[in-house]
């Protein structure tokens, strides 16, 4: 019999190892001592294979430990990242497999202690066939149970039983978390509304770091229009059907190259800036009303502070600029507006530290129907204005 030890990079090849451990380990019932036995007896193991393979896995018990505790980390992220590290080289299958490498190696070494030896005699099939299947561990063989069971095979099966516990519940964990990342990531596939909000999260977000050299690229009008996503984002009727088509099929690396040319060419398009952006995306409308707002600042908002403007003078206008999509990022956003509001304020009256109007903020209610009240306001306070200064444009170019 020919037999192949590797696990297909596929995610049936992720459930055919999930499947070889099922035969001897259940989370409930813990190890099966008849299945362990019986394998030991089928692969004809000898004394010194089954010691190599205990102290194997109590030495590497560690570094497991280790590669469970970064997978558990990674599974957290896989799915709310638009391109992870490596997706240029494999596919989401075969990161996973790397994410617990160690773990199925370790493995793979008790697998084939557990099946038949390799022949192969000349004239016979060359049909190769997978240690996970061939393993007597595997839940598919069947198997008669040894009359005297594992007791009569003394401490070192049962040292290795006892290693084999513990290794098999965290390989056991390990896979459940590569096919739950695999399940999720397939369901988020079949629906593009979610692809585009992470899409947005992550550029949005790669935005925000780097809204300096951003801002210099703009003022001197370079971007790389070179760059090979981008060229292919052109190629799209659709800018939609790109970002559904393009999720997790590019590294970081590349993903963040793109952005920088896609926002570098909005921004010179558009003459807004990447602070405008993080705030208010391309919604261009609210860009220039804000802009309009901040210019004639001294006309909407009336200082009752002892120095100029106070916290609370500062609200209507942060409410009425809802910048907060995220809740949990709130507070950083309107830091980011307040810093936005000190910079183009072109006015004389003092505006007061962010600490006071952070606090200003807190006593604020929270319910939709008050902000909406005050946005509203706020809102038709600068239609007015806008429109009454538009009115002294046109008839001053009347007059001209």
């Amino acid at each position: 019999m020919n037999i192949n030890d590797r696990v297909p990079e596929t995610k049936d090849g992720i459930q055919s190892l999930y499947d070889s451990t099922q035969g001897v380990y259940n989370p409930e019932e813990g190890i099966n001592n008849e299945r362990i036995v019986a394998g030991i007896q089928y692969g004809r193991a000898k004394k010194d294979d089954i010691l190599e393979v205990t102290l194997n896995l109590r030495n590497s018990r560690g570094l497991l430990e280790r590669e469970l505790f970064r997978l558990a980390e990674f599974a957290q992220m896989f799915n709310k990242l638009y391109a992870t590290k490596n997706n240029k080289w494999f596919s989401s299958a075969e990161i996973m497999l790397k994410k617990i490498q160690s773990h199925y190696l370790r493995w793979r070494d008790m697998l084939k202690l557990t099946s038949p030896r390799r022949r192969r005699k000349k004239g016979r099939s060359t049909v190769e066939h997978s240690i996970y299947e061939t393993s007597m561990l595997n839940k598919n063989q069947p198997f008669v149970g040894d009359m005297f069971g594992i007791a009569s095979y003394g401490e070192l099966v049962a040292d290795l039983k006892m290693e084999l516990e513990k290794f098999l519940s965290d390989l056991v964990k390990g896979i459940k978390l590569c096919q739950t990342m695999l399940n999720e990531e397939e369901q988020i596939k079949e629906r593009p509304e979610w692809i585009k909000e992470i899409y947005e999260d992550c550029y949005n977000m790669t935005v925000a770091k780097n809204r300096e050299t951003i801002d210099w690229l703009v003022s001197i009008g370079h971007a790389n229009t070179d760059n090979q996503l981008y060229q292919l984002m052109l190629k799209y009727k659709d800018k939609d059907k790109f970002i559904q088509e393009q999720f997790h099929e590019n590294t970081d690396v590349k993903f963040n190259d793109f952005v920088f040319t896609d926002i570098v060419m909005t921004l010179m398009n558009n003459n807004i800036n990447s602070t405008e952006q993080t705030l208010w995306g391309r919604d261009y409308d609210k860009i220039r009303l804000v802009r309009f707002a901040i210019e004639h600042f001294d006309q909407l908002v009336t200082p009752h502070g002892r120095k100029g403007y106070s916290g609370p003078d500062l609200l209507e206008f942060i409410v009425w600029c809802d910048v907060h999509k995220n809740p949990a990022t709130r507070d950083d956003e309107e830091r980011i507006l307040y810093d936005y509001l000190k910079e183009n304020y072109k006015g004389c009256t003092h505006i007061i530290g962010w600490t006071s109007v952070f606090d200003s903020r807190k006593s604020l209610p929270t319910n939709s129907e008050t902000l909406n009240k005050i946005a509203s306001e706020f809102d038709h306070r600068v239609k007015e204005l806008y429109d009454i200064e538009k009115q002294k444009e046109i008839g001053l170019e009347g007059v001209a």
